[in-house]
């Protein structure tokens, strides 16, 4: 079986200009909204650069100042999926979880709310 280095889970679900993260093993979540626009009317996730760093404040705000170093992260955008993403937005969160310590990610393109143990079993399967 596939170990997993660490042992934290994030579920990420992306709206427009704001995130939910869920740490579903702690069972700890915080739910923020952007000062810097990552948000465009087409596009979920539009501006990188501050796409990315709201991402890792608000994870850095999850983990009270103290991030680990990597972890096991679903993303899931959850408004402006309509068709399914495009190789170019896939590829544009796959980039921002790798840079933000994300390892063994999985982007999920459908809006149906998850479980915790949906997330865990999608991520160990990916």
């Amino acid at each position: 079986m596939f170990s997993f280095k660490s042992k934290i889970f994030l579920y990420v679900r992306l709206y427009t200009n704001a995130v939910l993260i869920r740490d579903v093993v702690n069972k700890k979540e915080l739910k923020r909204e952007a000062i810097k626009p990552f948000s465009n009317n087409r596009l979920l996730f539009a501006d990188f650069i501050n796409g990315e760093e709201f991402l890792i404040a608000t994870i850095k705000e999850l983990f009270e100042g103290k991030p680990n170093s990597t972890f096991n992260i679903l993303i899931q955008p959850m408004e402006k999926i309509e068709g399914g993403l495009s190789s170019v937005e896939n590829r544009a969160l796959m980039d921002v979880a790798e840079y933000i310590g994300g390892r063994n990610i999985v982007i999920y393109d459908k809006t149906n709310l998850l479980s915790d143990n949906m997330v865990l079993e999608m991520v160990k399967n990916s």
